[in-house]
């Protein structure tokens, strides 16, 4: 299973990566929005770990678009200054999980990133079930 991480500084722990490599993910870091948005078209990845700090388009505009091209791949918002109306509205457009930065546990972000994959998995074969209903 493919992660893709999109964040422009070092804020995600080396460890998480670490564990996530080790397990036998697929972990990708790309620093900039636009690039990133060109990876989750090809649509073979399950889980977005999300900067909404960066520097090239706004946190809930980053989100929405990446809904738009991936609307089925879990999101997970990564944020250095949050605010109720951001997290509000990062939430409404369907992000799995609202993470304010710093990491003082990777462990939860490793956490999190494993339920996302879980509801990504579950997500495939139902889809796999669905067609499998047409033939």
């Amino acid at each position: 299973m493919k992660i893709l991480i999109v964040n422009h500084n070092s804020e995600i722990a080396a460890d998480v990566v670490e564990k996530l490599v080790d397990e036998g993910f697929s972990v990708e870091i790309i620093l900039f929005f636009r690039p990133a948005l060109k990876r989750m078209a090809s649509g073979d990845i399950d889980v977005s770990v999300l900067s909404l700090d960066l520097p090239d388009v706004s946190g809930a505009e980053a989100v929405r678009m990446a809904k738009e091209i991936a609307p089925y791949t879990p999101i997970i918002a990564l944020v250095k200054e949050t605010s109720p109306e951001l997290e509000r509205e990062v939430r409404t457009i369907g992000v799995l999980y609202y993470y304010v930065l710093p990491l003082e546990k990777p462990s939860t972000l490793y956490r999190v990133i494993k339920i996302a994959l879980r509801a990504r998995r579950k997500y495939l074969r139902e889809k796999s079930f669905a067609l499998s209903e047409l033939y």
